[in-house]
This record gives C-alpha cells, sequence and structure tokens, in this order.
C-alpha cells in the first residue's frame, strides 16, 4: 500500500461535548505519483468509522458542509511527500454517549485504485456531572455566543470548565474548555460587558465566609490567579452580575447589612488582584433588596436598579456612577401597588434601558401584573400601560427569567413552587414548558434564537447541555424550510 494515512488528536480523553483539535496525514509511502482529490470536492472521502467498544457498535461519518477542514492538496501527491489537514474533532464525529471508542480513518486514493486505512484511535469520553452551574448570557434581543461555566468533579477534587455555546443556526455547545482547578464548590456569578461590548473575557466572582473571591478568564478559557479581599463581618451578599471595563477591571455590587441598617457597597479590583477603596449607598431599609440588575452603557457609565420590599407596595429605584468613588443618591423609577413576583431589564442600542416589572394585586391571586418601563439615556423614565395576564398558580413563584425582543416585548417564565415553569410570549397566554427543561431541577436559562423564538438551556446529567424549543422538542434551525 502506497499511501499512508494517520490520525493525531491533540487529546483523547474527554469530555461529553468536549472538543479537540484532529491532524491528519496522507504520506506517499511508494514509488510513484498517487492522484488525490481536493476534500473540498470530495463528499465521500475521508470517512471516519467511530466503534462504541461496550456495544461494537459502528458509526459512520462523512465531511458535511458545515465541517471546518482547512486543506492545500498538491495533486499528485509525489512519493515522500506528504498532505496535511486539521479540523476539530466534534465538527465531523459525534459520540452519543460516554464510554470508550475506536476511531478509524479511511481515503480512497488513486481514482478507486486503493484505500487507506489509519490504525484506531481510541478515545474516552468522560460523563459531565455539570455542578454549580452559571449562565453568561448578555442581556440583548440577540446573543451569537455565550458560555456556561460550571464545575466537573475530578477525584476528589473538582474542576472549573466553559462550555461554548453558538446560537448560530441551531445553539449548539460548540466547545467545552477545562479552564483549571476549583478549591471548593461555591455559586459562580459571571460578569456582562458594556452594553453591546466584547463578552468573551470572563470575570468570575463568588463570596465564600467573609472573603471576596474574584478570577479572571481569557478570551482563550485560560484562567488566573484566584484572588480574594476581605470583607467586614456583617451580612453580606453579591447583588448582580460583575462589570467589566474596556480595561477589563471589574466591579461588584454588594448588599452589606448590620445592626438593622444596609447599604450598596462597590468593591473594585484588577486582573493583578488589587482592590481599591469604592463608594457605598445608604439604603432606607434593612432588609435585602427583592431584585436587582446592574447595567454598563457604552460611555462606562454604571447604573444599578434595585427594588426593595416595602409592604403593599413596588418600589423600584436606581443609582448610578461614573467612577467608583461616587454613587448618586436613590432615585425612584417607578412605583405600583401589589406583591412583587418577578421583574428584568435589558439596554437598548442608544444605551436607553428597558424594563419590566411582574408583581400580584393584593386582592386577587389568580392574576399577575405586567408594567412596562423605559429609562432614557439622559435619566427620564416612561411607564407604560400595565397589562393584566391570567396566572392560576396560586404558590409563590421561586424562579423567573426575562428576555426582551428586538422590539422590546418580553418572554416571561415562571417557575411557582414545586411545579412546572411556564412561559408567556409576548400577547400569549402562560402555558406549561414542555420536556425535560420544564420539569428539571438543575439551572435553566432562556435566550432568544436568530428569529427571536425562545429556547430554553439545561443540563443532562453525564451527557451535558442541552437546548430545546417551549413544546419540550430539540431546537431546530431557525431558517428551515
Amino acid at each position: 500500500m502506497s499511501l499512508e494515512f494517520l490520525i493525531k488528536p491533540n487529546k483523547t480523553e474527554l469530555l461529553m461535548q468536549e472538543d479537540t483539535l484532529v491532524r491528519v496525514y496522507l504520506v506517499n509511502r511508494g514509488k510513484e505519483p498517487v492522484q488525490v482529490l481536493n476534500i473540498a470536492f470530495n463528499p465521500l472521502y475521508p470517512v471516519f468509522k467511530v466503534r462504541r467498544l461496550e456495544t461494537d457498535e459502528t458509526l459512520v461519518f462523512r465531511r458535511h458542509d458545515n465541517a471546518s477542514i482547512q486543506a492545500v492538496f498538491p495533486n499528485p501527491l509525489a512519493p515522500g511527500q506528504q498532505l496535511e489537514w486539521s479540523f476539530y474533532l466534534r465538527t465531523l464525529v459525534t459520540f452519543p454517549a460516554p464510554g470508550e471508542y475506536e476511531l478509524v480513518g479511511e481515503y480512497e486514493w488513486g481514482e478507486g485504485k486503493g484505500m487507506a486505512r489509519s490504525e484506531p484511535i481510541k478515545f474516552v469520553l468522560k460523563e459531565v456531572a455539570a455542578q454549580m452551574v452559571s449562565f453568561n448570557i448578555a442581556a440583548e434581543p440577540v446573543t451569537e455566543e455565550f458560555y456556561i461555566f460550571w464545575m466537573q468533579p475530578k477525584g476528589e477534587g473538582l474542576e472549573l470548565a466553559r462550555s461554548t455555546v453558538s446560537n448560530i443556526n441551531v445553539p449548539a455547545v460548540t466547545e467545552t474548555t477545562i479552564v483549571g482547578p476549583m478549591p471548593e464548590r461555591v455559586d459562580l456569578i459571571p460578569s456582562i460587558p458594556a452594553n453591546r461590548g466584547n463578552p468573551l473575557s470572563t470575570w468570575l466572582v463568588w463570596l465564600k465566609g467573609k472573603k471576596l473571591f474574584f478570577r479572571f478568564v481569557s478570551i482563550k478559557g485560560v484562567a488566573e490567579e484566584i484572588h480574594s479581599t476581605d470583607m467586614p463581618d456583617v451580612d453580606l451578599r453579591i447583588l448582580s452580575s460583575p462589570l467589566i471595563s474596556e480595561s477589563t477591571d471589574c466591579e461588584v455590587l454588594l448588599w452589606m447589612s448590620t445592626k438593622g441598617q444596609s447599604k450598596l457597597q462597590l468593591a473594585q479590583f484588577n486582573r493583578a488582584g488589587e482592590t481599591h477603596p469604592a463608594a457605598f449607598l445608604a439604603l432606607p431599609d434593612p432588609v435585602e433588596p427583592l431584585w436587582s440588575r446592574t447595567v454598563m452603557l457604552k460611555n462606562q457609565e454604571r447604573r444599578a436598579y434595585v427594588i426593595l420590599g416595602e409592604p403593599k407596595q413596588v418600589h423600584l429605584r436606581m443609582t448610578n456612577w461614573k467612577s467608583a468613588e461616587k454613587m448618586e443618591p436613590l432615585r425612584d423609577v417607578i412605583t405600583t401597588p401589589g406583591v412583587f413576583v418577578a421583574a428584568g431589564a435589558m439596554t437598548l442600542e442608544d444605551d436607553s434601558v428597558i424594563g419590566l416589572l411582574v408583581t400580584r394585586p393584593l386582592d386577587r391571586s389568580e392574576i399577575l401584573i405586567f408594567t412596562p418601563w423605559l429609562q432614557r439615556p439622559d435619566g427620564s423614565v416612561e411607564k407604560g400601560l400595565s397589562e393584566e395576564v391570567g396566572f392560576a398558580a396560586a404558590a409563590r413563584v421561586d424562579r423567573s427569567l426575562i428576555r426582551f425582543n428586538i422590539r422590546g416585548w418580553p418572554f416571561v417564565a415562571l417557575r411557582p413552587s414545586g411545579s412546572a415553569w411556564q412561559l408567556r410570549k409576548p400577547g400569549e397566554s402562560f402555558m406549561p414548558v414542555g420536556g425535560e427543561a420544564g420539569t428539571t431541577q438543575s439551572p435553566v436559562a432562556l435566550f432568544l434564537n436568530e428569529i427571536q423564538l425562545p429556547i430554553f438551556v439545561h443540563s443532562k446529567p453525564g451527557l451535558g447541555f442541552f437546548f430545546s424549543e417551549p413544546s419540550g422538542e430539540p431546537a431546530q434551525n431557525p431558517h428551515r424550510g
């Protein structure tokens, strides 16, 4: 046989949904030139065969239009000359479940005169035991790419992993990277960039005891050293996602309470682990805010929206700051009677902030009140018309997800305590979310696909992250048919 086919992957032990670069070589070991066909014009070869060792089942994969293979093919291939190209494994090959597999490649050469077959390469696909999952989805109508951070047990320790999700065509995990070791299980809170900014580098922030920890993860998934700073001996919470600036410095808004008094406290830090004194703002209520959201505008102005617990009414207030040394006093945004249920907010292209406040009337448990609002860049506020929406579940809502489409219309998902998720599309009634996404106890996120339809993402034990439509069916290509 004059043509040798070699496969050399970077890694052979992978998590489900983890990818690796594979290099493939065709070497002419004979004494005569061999005719080879450019892969761009050959839909049949190379062929990759995956055999599951546990069941002896074999799956066959050929090149398809989405394969990211790049190569320059000499034609003919001279004696001693080799042809090389590379691709990411998951663009061509699928492993259906955790287990051990053998991968073999075949390439037809010499216009059908011969077949080159590689030696089997053993791959071990490990279960994804996703713990402490956090979603890094920008609050925008369409996010082309976002991250999921999670922890994976390894021996007696933990590893931090990052899965990259593409929201182009069919939403899917395109890459999973082991970022580095983690000392313990903690609730990670990933940063968000300025309005329409680059979300690819991320700060991860968490609290443990009376220490605030922070860690920078680069675009390439390289985690830097874990830093920490001591905090006062008070009740302490991280209120909202950290904000990452153009210089990659980070700010996080904290709530602190002691002796019947509470305040908003900024903490600011950089990649060198340096922390800086930052502003605080006293609150009129010692109770932790019911909801909060921080945003950063394109001009680097930061805003924080908070809802404080008050009897018989829901009061949305905001503060803003341009430097971490001074926060402006709280200002009213909107006030509405009732009991707080959920809220959401999103920055618009012009740096306006649009939001929705969901409340339940004091005297009617079968409906919710949806109150939209808009704050313009100059700080002026417009309160929209409130809308009554039927919602039969009397139980307390313990989780909520709100996303806005490109027109500013909200998709609202609520999970009453002990029940399944329910979703309301703009102008429609609440409907139960079908499939595993509706009932899973694992974390769930909601985002919109390219044509502004809602998609849910959640983890499946052992297999990784999956994407479904509200009906429970797997997410489809929105441009199909």
